[in-house]
This record gives C-alpha cells, sequence and structure tokens, in this order.
C-alpha cells in the first residue's frame, strides 16, 4: 500500500476513534519513510488523545522540526499543554500558529479558550471575536465566547453568545448546558433546571442503565420505593439532600444511594428509608427491587423548585456522634473566632485552578 493510502486510511480511523489501526497505519508509514513528519504529527496527536502527553510532546515536537511552516502542528501543541494545564505555555504555541498562519482560526478560538483557563476575560473575549469575524457560522467559537462573558459576569451578553450558538447549530449541546448555568445564577429557576437536563447529552455524559424501574417523573409516589443516586460531587449531594424528604412526603419509601466517603455523614440523616453504598462508574445496586429511579439534581425541577420553595428546613446534616467534642478539642482557642475553611476540591476537576488555593496563602490572615 502507498504512503498516501497509508495516510488517509489512518486519518480515517483516528476520526473514528479506532485508535489501534490509525497508529498501525502511521507506524506502517514510518517503516518505510522513518521521517515522514505527517506521521510523526498524528502519532503525536494520538499520544494525546489517549492522554500520553510525554510521548505526544516528543511526536509533535519532532514533526516541527521535520515541517517548521506547518502551523497545525504548532497549533496541536498548543493543545497539548492546555490539556496539560500549562496555559501560559499554550497562549505561546497558538501565537506561534497565528505568526505562521494568520488564516488559522482555531488557533484564535484555542486562545481563547485558554485565556479564559487563565481569568483574563478581556484577552480570551478578543479572541473569540476574531475567530467568529473570521467564521460568521463558528458556533464552537460562540458558545466559547459566551463563557467568557459569563465568567466575566456579563450574563446578558452571555446569553447572547449562546443563543446565536444555538442558531447556527440547534444540536449543540453546551451552549444549552451554559444557559442553564446562567439561569440558575440569575435565579430563573423554572427555565434553569430545565436546561440543566441538557447534561445527559454532553460528552462523557454517563447515564445510569436500569433493569427496574421507571423514570420519575413526578408520578404518584404512595406505598411506591424511589432509588436516588447521587451524580455529581460532594458539594452536589450535602446541597441537593434537603430533597429527598419530600418524597417520603408523597408516600415513597426512598432509597439513595452514596459513595463510601460519604457514608458517615450521612447515616444520621432521616430523609431515607436505606442508604445503598456506590462504587463510582459501577453499578454495585443490590437485587432489590424498585418501582421509579431518578438522579439527585433532577429533583428540583420535577418539583418546580423556585428561591422561596427551596426546602430549608436547616440544620438537615449534623456531624457523628463524638466528633464534635474530638475537634473541638483540637481547635479549642479560648475568646477566639473560629472559623472553618475549605481551601481545594478534587485537583482532577476541570475547574480545580478556580476551586483550589495553597493552604500557606492564609498565613497572611493572622
Amino acid at each position: 500500500m502507498k504512503i498516501s493510502q497509508l495516510l488517509d486510511q489512518g486519518i480515517r480511523a483516528h476520526t473514528s476513534r479506532d485508535f489501534a489501526a490509525a497508529e498501525s497505519c502511521y507506524r506502517q508509514i514510518l517503516e518505510i519513510m522513518p521521517e515522514h513528519p505527517d506521521a510523526i504529527h498524528f502519532l503525536g496527536v494520538l499520544a494525546h488523545n489517549v492522554g500520553k502527553y510525554d510521548i505526544a510532546k516528543n511526536y509533535i515536537k519532532r514533526a516541527i522540526e521535520l515541517l517548521p511552516g506547518n502551523d497545525a502542528c504548532y497549533n496541536n501543541m498548543g493543545n497539548l499543554y492546555q490539556d496539560m494545564k500549562l496555559y501560559s505555555r499554550a497562549v505561546e504555541w497558538y501565537e506561534k500558529t497565528i505568526q505562521l498562519n494568520p488564516d488559522n482560526v482555531k488557533a484564535y478560538n484555542n486562545m481563547g479558550v485558554a485565556y479564559t483557563k487563565l481569568n483574563q476575560f478581556d484577552k480570551a473575549k478578543a479572541s473569540f471575536n476574531k475567530a467568529v469575524e473570521m467564521n460568521p457560522s463558528y458556533a464552537e467559537a460562540m458558545n466559547n465566547l459566551g463563557e467568557a462573558c459569563r465568567n466575566a459576569n456579563e450574563f446578558d451578553r452571555a446569553m447572547e453568545w449562546f443563543d446565536r450558538s444555538l442558531k447556527i447549530n440547534p444540536n449543540y449541546v453546551e451552549p444549552v448546558w451554559n444557559k442553564a448555568l446562567v439561569l440558575l445564577l440569575l435565579g430563573r429557576f423554572s427555565e434553569g433546571w430545565q436546561a440543566y437536563e441538557s447534561r445527559w447529552q454532553r460528552p462523557g455524559a454517563r447515564n445510569r442503565l436500569f433493569d427496574a424501574g421507571q423514570p420519575w417523573q413526578g408520578q404518584d409516589l404512595k406505598d411506591k420505593t424511589i432509588f436516588v443516586y447521587e451524580e455529581q460531587g460532594m458539594g452536589d449531594t450535602l446541597q441537593f439532600i434537603r430533597f429527598l424528604p419530600h418524597l417520603q412526603r408523597l408516600g415513597a419509601k426512598v432509597i439513595f444511594e452514596t459513595l463510601p466517603r460519604m457514608i458517615r455523614l450521612l447515616a444520621g440523616f432521616e430523609g431515607f428509608d436505606r442508604l445503598w453504598v456506590g462504587v463510582k462508574n459501577k453499578d454495585t445496586r443490590p437485587v432489590d427491587r424498585f418501582d421509579f429511579h431518578v438522579p439527585l439534581m433532577s429533583l428540583p425541577r420535577i418539583f418546580s423548585t423556585e428561591l422561596n420553595t427551596i426546602p430549608a428546613q436547616v440544620p438537615y446534616l449534623s456531624p457523628p456522634p463524638g466528633l464534635p467534642e474530638i475537634w473541638g478539642n483540637r481547635v479549642n482557642f479560648p475568646d477566639k473566632l473560629k472559623i472553618g475553611l475549605v481551601w481545594a476540591g478534587s485537583p482532577m476537576h476541570k475547574n480545580d485552578h478556580n476551586r483550589s488555593i495553597r493552604l500557606g496563602m492564609f498565613k497572611q490572615l493572622k
């Protein structure tokens, strides 16, 4: 098979995410021509796709050495640094891309994403605006511009860009999701919770499969059993578990599933009848049957929750017996105001750079 045919075959497999077949084609090319720049470049992109960042960097660097005028190589190096969360380095590579090819519209969009991550929203908006100016049908750049406006608290402008993105591509789920976040921030709960259901269509969404029960959308719960499961982070569970007692008031027996690390805190909560222990990304449900199932974060929508109807029977969670005394002795500073601080969340969260700080930064608050 000719090199051109192998390259076309590899690209088709790569595009369809058949990475093994793509890699086989690229390596066959290198057996024929060891310094083929495109095969080396695409092996780098493939390594990036599967999270092998150091290997990806080496391949793309070599491709640039072989083909220094290929702006796509520079853009992909920027994408690599972006996924490594080295956003300033990513910007440098996107700038090099644009120097080589001022018409590379993707580089402007990608640079805007990096600037957004750096909280440099004016620069982000300028990059996205340039991308949209170059391609007025660029729905992704419009959505990203809306995100930059949202992060800059320009909510009306954000909504305009999300709507423009959806007008270009009505099936594009990200603007719907982003609209949900803005609507909820603005307290427009009816619209916001409805749009929030778009989370199940987002890339990487993990839809639970059930061999028992029906999805609950508000059906009669008298003398029924409903299975409620957490789907996101611990903070969401702590906030929204407050809706479970309402299910009991509707006559339901409530089974709630949570991760092991939450068991000790939630065990004393009175809003469920049974507590199941779940393991992330695995279905560990017993053989027990239930009539309905519902994700925890869908309850506000089903209950038509508004600002004045958020369950407010507080406190609804209590620390396990004995812990207040233990911690009271540990932080017993007489006549001092005691404030609890949470300074970090999961480092795997894509927005962790805006959610976590170093503990040592609190020293200046003495």
